[in-house]
């Protein structure tokens, strides 16, 4: 879009780790500038660096992610410990603190808080076959709580 001034950055930490008993965590905190031009990429399709802190949704429910900063807390467990081989499961939220001043709802009313909640399962089998169910829970400040839903299925080879 030649119109378009984009100028912004992200800055990202993550700090990640997984245990012999199974249990794993991963946590991160992601800073948006508030340069202009940030809603004028798709993240989530590579537009730019975006660490995906919603498991299945990325931003796009928020008027704006200028000047926000996102924090993750993800909790793992690898069944195998316990006998059950190539089962996983994760459990995320995700904050975002929203700054009102650029993010605005539908109904023209700022938004200052944007969360997410939800699972992971993945069940890995015949090697190289493989599922995936991911449910998750949005809710953002003036906008109707929402939840997604992805049962997805496929072949490594």
């Amino acid at each position: 879009h030649d119109t378009t001034n984009i100028d912004y950055s992200i800055y990202a930490a993550r700090f990640d780790g997984y245990f012999n008993n199974g249990i794993g965590f991963a946590t991160g905190v992601q800073k948006f500038s508030d340069g202009d031009g940030q809603g004028a990429t798709l993240g989530a399709w590579g537009g730019f660096p975006y660490l995906a802190n919603g498991l299945i949704y990325h931003f796009f429910e928020a008027g704006s992610l200028r000047n926000t900063t996102s924090y993750k807390l993800q909790g793992s467990y690898d069944f195998s410990t316990v006998g059950i081989e190539n089962l996983k499961l994760s459990v995320r939220y995700t904050y975002f603190a929203l700054d009102q001043e650029y993010s605005i709802a539908s109904n023209g009313r700022p938004q200052d808080r944007m969360e997410f909640m939800g699972f992971f399962l993945e069940y890995e089998f015949l090697d190289g076959a493989y599922m995936t169910l991911k449910f998750e829970h949005q809710n953002t400040k003036e906008e109707p709580a929402s939840h997604a839903l992805h049962l997805i299925g496929g072949f490594h080879f």
